[in-house]
């Protein structure tokens, strides 16, 4: 534990409050979904708030890259470990507050007598929070609008942003708080 906060006092101020924000989002996705469900939770992130047309900027991919990081460090330090669901329910709040046209997909796949399911973030063909081989083994679920995700079907097409500007979160003397 004091060697936990050692780390973490050594980081850079902005991967000091990435982290602190992927703790507290953490914690309302799990609080959220237990007390509203899935559903309701969808209906208040993606509620009528205007998003920007067009490709996102490179700073809005590498930032959502750095923050995907930090939810999966702070699902594993969190009193509740987390789900896929809940980091990439949190992924998907905290970039919709950004204004990042950002897509939760939910896949399903059958593993022997039993069925599988994953969920992930992209914005349109950028996958955020997983790597390809993760995915595409699941099949996606339909969309709300009942279409299948504008890459379903070409997961070997989704784009990889750069991978050297979204490295592993940097500013500590001891290698990060993980």
């Amino acid at each position: 534990m004091i060697s936990t906060l050692r780390r973490f006092t050594a980081l850079r101020w902005s991967d000091m409050v990435m982290a602190a924000t992927a703790f507290v989002d953490l914690a309302l996705a799990g609080l959220s979904l237990r007390l509203l469900g899935f559903e309701r939770v969808m209906w208040l992130i993606e509620r009528e708030t205007p998003l920007p047309t067009g490709a996102p900027a490179q700073v809005d991919l590498v930032w959502a890259r750095r923050y995907s990081r930090w939810l999966e460090k702070a699902g594993r330090r969190h009193m509740v470990r987390s789900q896929c669901l809940q980091r990439s329910i949190a992924l998907h709040a905290r970039m919709r507050s950004r204004n990042l046209r950002s897509e939760l997909r939910i896949g399903v796949r059958k593993d022997g007598h039993r069925l599988r399911a994953h969920a992930w973030v992209t914005i349109g063909r950028v996958l955020i929070n997983d790597e390809v081989a993760a995915v595409e083994a699941f099949t996606p679920l339909l969309n709300a609008d009942g279409h299948l995700p504008q890459w379903s079907g070409a997961p070997a097409a989704i784009e990889l942003i750069d991978e050297s500007l979204a490295a592993k979160p940097s500013g500590s003397k001891s290698g990060g708080f993980s």
